[in-house]
C-alpha cells in the first residue's frame, strides 16, 4: 500500500514524465527476464544509473510477476526461433567464450526471448507511459485530489 501511495504521489508531483515512464518500462523489462543472470543484473545496473523513478520501476515489476505465466510461451518462441536461427549461432559462440559467457544465459530461450522483447518494446513501452501520465496529470489528477478518501491517504 505504500508503494501505491508513492507512486500516486509521484504521477501528482512535480516530476517529469519521463522519469516515472522510464522507470515503469524499465521495471517491465527486468519483470520479463527470468531469474537473475548477467543479463538482469546489466538491465539492473542501467535502471540505477540512469535518472529514473525507481519505485514506479519496482512497482510495475512485481505487478506483472504474477501474469508471466501467460506471455511466457510467446517469449519462449521468441527465444528458439532465434536460437535456432543462422545468424545467431556465430553470436552465441563469440558470448560464450566472453568471460563469464555462461553467465549471461543468453542460450536460454526465456532469457533471450524477454531481453529482446524487452530491448525492442522499451522505447514504445515509455512513449506510451509518458502519455499516460501526461493525460492522467491534465485530466483525471483532478477528480483524483478532489476525492475525500484520497485526501485522507495523502
Amino acid at each position: 500500500m505504500k508503494q501505491l501511495v508513492k507512486i500516486i504521489k509521484a504521477l501528482n508531483a512535480n516530476r517529469r514524465p519521463s522519469e516515472l515512464a522510464l522507470g515503469m518500462a524499465f521495471g517491465i523489462w527486468l519483470g520479463l527476464l527470468p531469474g537473475v543472470n548477467l543479463v538482469w543484473i546489466l538491465i539492473f545496473t542501467i535502471f540505477f544509473l540512469v535518472k529514473v523513478h525507481t519505485v514506479s520501476g519496482f512497482l510495475v515489476m512485481g505487478l506483472i510477476q504474477p501474469f508471466l505465466g501467460m506471455v511466457d510461451p510467446f517469449l519462449d518462441d521468441l527465444g528458439y526461433s532465434l536460437l535456432t536461427g543462422p545468424d545467431y549461432v556465430q553470436l552465441q559462440s563469440i558470448l560464450a567464450n566472453l568471460p563469464l559467457g555462461i553467465f549471461w544465459q543468453l542460450d536460454q530461450t526465456l532469457v533471450l526471448g524477454g531481453f529482446v522483447w524487452g530491448a525492442v518494446a522499451f522505447l514504445p513501452l515509455t512513449i506510451l507511459f509518458m502519455g499516460i501520465i501526461i493525460l492522467y496529470r491534465k485530466y483525471i489528477h483532478k477528480h483524483i485530489f478532489n476525492n475525500k478518501i484520497t485526501k485522507n491517504l495523502l
